[in-house]
């Protein structure tokens, strides 16, 4: 399942490596401009995280195909 949703971050990288999708790119409830596409910024932070800690994670379970994958965001 974290494979899954990995691919699916990965698959809205744009050319720079930032996340940049067409979607509602809303961040809680707070009160700022947030266009629904191009690159936002809470939405890469939260993705670096992700990506990182799926990374780790490979690496403690031992999952070396999915850990060499996802080397690059370590």
């Amino acid at each position: 399942m974290l494979q899954r949703n990995v691919e699916g971050i990965v698959q809205h990288l744009n050319g720079k490596g930032l996340f940049e999708m067409r979607a509602w790119n809303m961040f809680d409830w707070a009160a700022m401009d947030t266009p629904n596409f191009g690159v936002v910024t809470h939405l890469n932070c939260l993705a670096v995280h992700a990506l990182k800690d799926v990374s780790e994670l490979a690496c403690w379970l031992g999952e070396d195909r999915l850990a060499e994958k996802m080397a690059p965001y370590r």
